[in-house]
């Protein structure tokens, strides 16, 4: 009878583990799907940080530079 109970407990115990996974499943998929959808990169990234980057020439900073970095820039 030991043995049948301390069974059930456990399959008990895997079910309503198995049910919260799936609540929190379906609590969170249909977020996730909608900020997929509706958000992109393009919302979050200043359209002018390409343009700024352009402008970036390292030799101007080169007395900033750790030898190490020096190192790699001659490098190619």
């Amino acid at each position: 009878m030991y043995i049948v109970g301390n069974r059930r407990n456990r399959i008990e115990s895997l079910l309503k583990q198995k049910t919260m996974e799936w609540r929190l499943l379906l609590i969170f998929l249909p977020w996730l799907l909608i900020c997929k959808v509706l958000y992109k990169v393009e919302d979050f990234t200043e359209p002018d940080v390409v343009y700024r980057s352009l402008d970036y020439h390292p030799e101007d900073y080169i007395d900033s530079f750790t030898d190490f970095q020096k190192h790699d820039y001659f490098q190619y």
